[in-house]
């Protein structure tokens, strides 16, 4: 652990439970790249039943960074009618499923109404595409060991966490893992030939041949982010009731 992001991990983890989260610290994985056991600084787990009986659990992968110094991201509008980047929402919804979601194939789309129609178009946030890392020569190194951390977690959990692991519950079910990484220094976006201090922005990238969406914020902005999605999550829950 980084005793230089460890306070930024403390405030985040009180905020999630203070928001009824269920929050599990420095939380063990194998990176099956390396085949060593590491470390993600928060898993944050939060329900969603639906009137259908479907359900699903959000599973916030966090990993919390100090950073010497401020990130900074090409941006660009989040555009959702584009075809590709509705594509690329879907390749990066990471999640497992039990054996009644598998057979009836229902929380696939699920998932792609959830992210498509509910959490994106109402976050405002812009979509970051290239990161960059002043003074460290190009080689954005916090950066890339951020987004290493939750995207290895997440790859660990795909493979380990099975139709078997969630056969207890009966109803089809599934989880999904939403990858973030809290900033505790400035971030700002380049766009339109302009540098902007900004709270937060999603970063799309591809690790290990896998797609991710992960959502990057400041430390000062995560409860507000975090308001958002419980407000999405809150949304969606509505509306399925009442269809």
């Amino acid at each position: 652990m980084e005793m230089q992001g460890f306070p930024i991990e403390i405030k985040t983890s009180e905020i999630l439970e203070a928001h009824g989260w269920e929050v599990t610290n420095q939380a063990s994985y194998l990176d099956s790249q390396l085949k060593k056991s590491r470390t993600i600084d928060i898993i944050a787990e939060k329900n969603v039943i639906l009137k259908s009986k479907l359900g699903f659990d959000i599973w916030l992968c966090i990993e919390c960074k100090k950073a010497k110094n401020p990130w900074v991201f090409c941006a660009k509008d989040l555009d959702l009618t584009k075809e590709e980047f509705r594509r690329k929402v879907v390749s990066s919804a990471h999640f497992s499923e039990n054996e009644q979601s598998h057979k009836k194939g229902l929380l696939g789309l699920v998932m792609r109404e959830f992210l498509l129609e509910i959490l994106y178009p109402q976050s405002g946030l812009k979509l970051a595409y290239n990161s960059f890392e002043p003074f460290t020569e190009g080689k954005n190194l916090s950066i890339h060991k951020a987004r290493m951390q939750v995207c290895n977690l997440i790859l660990d959990l795909d493979k380990n966490v099975s139709i078997g692991t969630l056969s207890r519950v009966s109803e089809p079910y599934c989880v999904l893992y939403l990858p973030m990484i809290v900033i505790g220094n400035q971030l700002y976006r380049y766009e339109n030939d302009q540098l902007v201090s900004t709270d937060g922005l999603y970063y799309c990238f591809s690790y290990r041949h896998s797609s991710f969406i992960s959502e990057v914020v400041t430390t000062e902005s995560f409860e507000k982010h975090l308001n958002n999605l419980e407000h999405s999550m809150l949304k969606f829950k509505t509306q399925n009731h009442d269809k």
